[in-house]
Formats: structure tokens, sequence, C-alpha cells
């Protein structure tokens, strides 16, 4: 999936999560417990689960050093090599995720 760095509903979409109904709360919800359960589903989607959320931050960090005073932050997240950690703060972080 192409991202296009605006917000963690990107990340919604990528993992499928149906929107349709849904208000930011719930959604929110749903992507952080659809992040957790990649830590508990085997190392194969572990790593899909953080490449995608890899990729995502890639797009936030350069849509928003035009914006946003936090995109060091961004660019560091993206750039932990381990993937649980990576996940885990990535569930933390998650509605501080835009643009």
């Amino acid at each position: 999936m192409k991202f296009k760095g605006w917000d963690w509903t990107e990340l919604t979409k990528a993992f499928r999560i149906k929107v349709k109904g849904k208000d930011d709360d719930q959604l929110l919800q749903e992507t952080k417990d659809y992040l957790h359960n990649c830590l508990y589903n085997g190392s194969k989607k572990e790593k899909k689960c953080a490449d995608t959320v890899r990729e995502f931050l890639k797009a936030l960090y350069k849509d928003s050093r035009k914006w946003d005073y936090r995109y060091p932050l961004w660019k560091g997240l993206g750039e932990i090599k381990h993937d649980e950690t990576l996940i885990i703060y990535t569930v933390r972080l998650l509605e501080d995720m835009w643009v």
C-alpha cells in the first residue's frame, strides 16, 4: 500500500479494518488491538505488521517535515529494527501519528 503520511487511519485501512459506521475512538482501539495481535500470532505476521508500520512511518516522516515539529520522532521510530519494540511503541503513540 502506498501511504500518504497523513494520519494513523492509513494503517487502519492497510490492515483492512472495517471503518464504516465507526467513530475514530473505535477505529483507534481496533487498530491498536490488531497491532497487539500481530505480536502474538507468530513471527511472520509480526514481521509483516512491523514492515507495514515502517512504510507508514517513512511517509509520515516525509510529510510531517513540512508541518510538524515531531518529525524526528517518526524517523527514529521507523528505524527501530526490533519488530516487537516497534509495534509496542507504535501502539503507545498511534493517536499522535498525524500531520
